[in-house]
């Protein structure tokens, strides 16, 4: 069963819907999407930049959280995979044997029905995704022990 996301077509048809009538005047598609894709890429930023961040509203945190591989279960780098013509797997020396990902710690009495909805980190222009930020952070020697101490302090 596909599931269907939520898009940026049905916020701003949400965000119309309540502005229209009312003294505040509803802006075009083009202005909401440049200011929900400058919002988001501010928020990677400092995710990526200090590890996690409090979401207004009580809708959370967004953190990184870094997860000790199973080496029983290693994932194949198919980039490598390809190139040698040999199956090559991703080892992580760079991180320890860690990897890294984005998480959403929800708070339970923020939206109804929370456990719902989820976060993924859409794709974006070449060398601007929230995947790369955190790929490109991960090869600065040492950057994920960070993300390993905020995650074992201050949320767990």
């Amino acid at each position: 069963m596909e599931e269907k996301g939520i898009k940026l077509k049905d916020a701003h048809k949400y965000y119309y819907s309540k502005r229209k009538g009312t003294k505040h005047k509803p802006v075009n598609h083009t202005i909401f999407s440049k200011v929900l894709i400058a919002f988001n890429t501010k928020l990677i930023d400092y995710v990526v930049e200090y590890g996690a961040m409090q979401l207004p509203y009580n809708l959370g945190i967004l953190r990184i959280t870094c997860i000790k591989q199973d080496l029983e279960k290693l994932k194949v780098d198919f980039n490598e995979t390809r190139k040698l013509g040999m199956t090559v797997y991703h080892d992580n020396r760079h991180t320890d044997g860690h990897y890294c990902e984005y998480n959403w710690v929800r708070l339970k009495y923020a939206v109804r029905n929370i456990r719902h909805y989820n976060f993924i980190p859409a794709r974006g222009n070449k060398g601007k995704s929230p995947k790369e930020k955190l790929t490109k952070a991960l090869k600065t020697p040492g950057k994920y022990k960070s993300y390993v101490l905020i995650k074992r302090k201050k949320y767990d």
